[in-house]
């Protein structure tokens, strides 16, 4: 589990690098993700999507939102899970991403607002 951790970790640490400006810009959106490679924005959806769930299971609340996140999101279901944040992100294009990807989590998983 700490591997995993780790690499999730770096993933996101090395998204950051990449995407600065991006990432702290009040004025980011979905229509910004939209703008981006298909394969850069499958791996913004994995790495945000992975730190959702390393945040939920590090709360110890979490723990069936974790497990349905890694069972959504998991490998065999990664093309129809970003084909469906894509078309989310494109309804809600004026909207932060991270929070469109939230609330399509939230939508599979159920609310992380309960302790």
């Amino acid at each position: 589990m700490i591997t995993r951790n780790t690499l999730f970790s770096k993933a996101f640490m090395t998204f950051l690098m990449l995407h600065p400006q991006l990432v702290v810009a009040g004025d980011f959106t979905g229509a910004d993700v939209l703008e981006w490679s298909l394969e850069s924005q499958s791996s913004f959806y994995q790495t945000s999507i992975s730190m959702a769930g390393i945040v939920a299971a590090r709360t110890g609340n979490h723990d069936e939102i974790v497990t349905c996140i890694n069972g959504w999101y998991s490998s065999s279901h990664q093309l129809e899970r970003n084909s469906y944040i894509r078309n989310k992100l494109r309804d809600f294009s004026t909207y932060h991403p991270q929070g469109v990807i939230l609330a399509v989590l939230e939508e599979a998983c159920g609310d992380f607002d309960r302790s």
